[in-house]
């Protein structure tokens, strides 16, 4: 009898509503680039982040000692708001032991929407081989949620669930067309992951705002070895 855990891969939020989140583990992802910025974050130094759905509950924070307050809407850096969606804004020793409050328009929506699940993690190909590892020692089935573009399929998340995949196949029943494609995907591209990534089509909403640096270090694995969970409204780092 198999009794291997499964894994999935929700390609966009518009199909989550297709997946039983009940008992499973879901890892969000949002590559381009709030979980590459939550992954830089909290190994940099930052105690916890708490992802908001909205920017007016982003600002009901700004009274909070030692809490930095961060946002983006369509790739941008809200009016009023010092620190961004960027990875690079983390990237300093005064940030350490601080709290970040971020609001993103695709990422930290998306994580909201998986409240209903067991166990909330975060996934960027900066801590993809720590998250995993840390996957293969679970019994939860998991649930690979990509955070897409306004909703429609993009590259960057699709293939980094693929690696996951990549890594964890042994250990799961891939039980979606959806895994098996992305995985074999990354497979055949992995040795030049970066130069594949240059078809994506955020990269030019990027580069327009003057942040290639982001789209860069956003396809650099391992970068940031940490693994982050939601715990009690706060994602923590479980390997600190």
């Amino acid at each position: 009898m198999n009794n291997k855990p499964s894994v999935e891969v929700c390609l966009s939020p518009q199909l989550l509503n297709l997946y039983d989140l009940q008992g499973k583990t879901v890892v969000v992802i949002d590559v381009l680039r709030a979980t590459s910025t939550i992954c830089t974050a909290l190994y940099h130094g930052i105690e916890a982040v708490i992802p908001v759905s909205s920017i007016e509950k982003c600002i009901a924070y700004k009274d909070f000692a030692d809490h930095i307050l961060a946002a983006e809407r369509d790739a941008e850096t809200p009016f009023g708001f010092q620190y961004s969606n960027s990875p690079r804004d983390y990237m300093n020793e005064s940030i350490k032991g601080k709290t970040l409050v971020l609001t993103t328009t695709n990422g930290t929506k998306l994580l909201h929407d998986v409240l209903s699940s067991d166990k909330i993690l975060i996934g960027a190909f900066v801590n993809i081989d720590s998250l995993s590892n840390y996957l293969l020692e679970q019994t939860n089935d998991v649930i690979l949620a990509c955070a897409s573009w306004r909703g429609r399929v993009n590259m960057e998340d699709s293939l980094f669930a693929g690696g996951v995949i990549s890594r964890i196949k042994n250990k799961y029943n891939i039980s979606c067309d959806s895994g098996r494609m992305m995985g074999d995907l990354y497979d055949s591209i992995s040795s030049d992951l970066f130069s594949y990534h240059l078809k994506a089509n955020h990269r030019e909403r990027l580069i327009n705002l003057g942040a290639a640096e982001d789209f860069e270090y956003c396809f650099k694995e391992n970068a940031a070895p940490v693994v982050p969970i939601l715990s009690e409204k706060k994602l923590i780092n479980l390997l600190a």
